[in-house]
C-alpha cells in the first residue's frame, strides 16, 4: 500500500476529522467542499474503511477514523518538528558550571555583555558546588572556588577573595548595636568561609552570637540590607550592592580568604576561541571596582 500517494488527502482528513464539517474543512483548506468530499472518498475507497457518518449538520468519525486520526495526527506532528528542525538556525552551546553565589551575585546582570560577545551561543549556566569531572560530565568550563590544583584540568585564577562587615546604609550610625547576621557556608565555602566567631578570635573582639543565621548567601546580604543587622560579606560577591549604594562597608579591617576564584577547563579545550572570550570577560567582571 502506497502511503505517499495518499499524503494531500490524509492531510485534508486530519482537518476534517478536527471540524467535523466539510464546509469548514474547505474554507481552511482553500479548497471548494466538493473537492474536499472527493478526498475523502478516496481515502476511504485506497483505505477500504468508512471513515464519516453523515449527519444532518456536519459529520461524525467512524471508530476506525477516530483510530487513523491519532495516528496520522501525530505523524503530521513529528513531520512538522522535524522541518522546523532543519531549518532552524545552528545554534551552538557553551554549558558553564559555577558556584551558585557567583551566578546570582556577579553575573546575573551583567550576562547582556556576554551575550554581545558570544551572539551565536546559547549559554547554560549550571550550579555545581564540587570541581567539575570534564571526562564525566559535558561541561566546557567551571568557575570555581578552591586552590586551583585540579587534576587533569587548567585552571586559570580569577580574583582572591576577601571578608568584611557590611550593613546598610540608614542603619549604619547604629553599627557597633547592630545584630549578627551569619551565613552557615555551605559545601561551595568551606573550607573557605569564615564566621563571626572567626572574626572576632581573628581581631581579639568580645564574643557575641549571631542573632540570625541563613544558609544561602543571597538571603544573608537581603537580610543586611534591610537593615537587619551586619553581616560578614565577601568583596566579589557584595561589591555592586555597595556600588549601588545598597549596603556600606564598615571600617577598612578585613580576612584574606585561603581560596581564589578560577577559571577551570578541561586540557583539550585551552584553545578554544568562546572560552578565552569567556574568561577574559570573567577576568573584567571581577576585576571592577566598587
Amino acid at each position: 500500500m502506497l502511503i505517499s500517494s495518499q499524503l494531500p488527502n490524509l492531510h485534508t482528513f486530519v482537518v476534517v476529522a478536527e471540524q467535523l464539517n466539510f464546509s469548514r474543512a474547505s474554507d481552511l483548506l482553500h479548497l471548494t467542499p466538493s473537492a474536499v468530499s472527493h478526498q475523502m472518498k478516496q481515502l476511504e475507497n485506497h483505505l477500504d474503511v468508512k471513515l464519516f457518518i453523515r449527519q444532518s449538520k456536519g459529520v461524525a468519525l467512524t471508530s476506525e477514523a477516530k483510530q487513523l486520526y491519532g495516528s496520522v495526527k501525530k505523524a503530521f506532528s513529528e513531520i512538522e518538528f522535524g522541518i522546523e528542525k532543519a531549518q532552524a538556525p545552528k545554534v551552538k552551546k557553551l554549558v558553564i558550571a559555577a558556584i551558585p553565589s557567583v551566578v546570582s551575585c556577579v553575573l546575573v546582570n551583567k550576562l547582556a555583555e556576554l551575550q554581545a560577545l558570544l551572539p551565536n551561543y546559547q549559554i547554560h549556566f549550571i550550579s555545581q558546588h564540587q570541581i567539575v569531572n570534564f571526562e564525566q560530565q559535558n561541561i566546557d568550563c567551571h568557575i570555581h572556588f578552591g586552590n586551583g590544583k585540579y587534576a587533569h584540568s587548567v585552571a586559570e585564577k580569577l580574583a582572591n577573595e576577601v571578608v568584611y562587615p557590611v550593613c546598610a546604609p540608614n542603619v549604619y550610625e547604629m553599627r557597633h548595636q547592630l545584630p549578627l547576621i551569619h551565613y552557615a557556608a555551605g559545601m561551595e565555602d568551606k573550607p573557605g568561609g569564615i564566621s563571626w566567631q572567626h572574626w572576632q578570635k581573628h581581631f581579639q573582639l568580645p564574643t557575641i552570637p549571631a542573632q540570625f543565621v541563613f544558609d544561602e548567601v543571597g538571603l544573608t546580604l537581603n537580610a543586611a540590607k534591610n537593615g537587619v543587622g551586619k553581616a560578614l560579606a565577601w568583596h566579589q560577591l557584595v561589591k555592586p550592592l555597595i556600588k549601588d549604594k545598597q549596603l556600606k562597608r564598615i571600617g577598612e579591617t578585613q580576612i584574606t580568604l585561603p581560596f581564589s576564584y578560577y577559571f577551570v577547563t578541561p586540557k583539550c579545550h585551552t584553545q578554544r576561541v568562546e572560552l578565552s572570550i569567556l574568561y577574559q570577560w570573567l577576568q573584567a567582571q571581577f576585576a571592577r571596582a566598587c
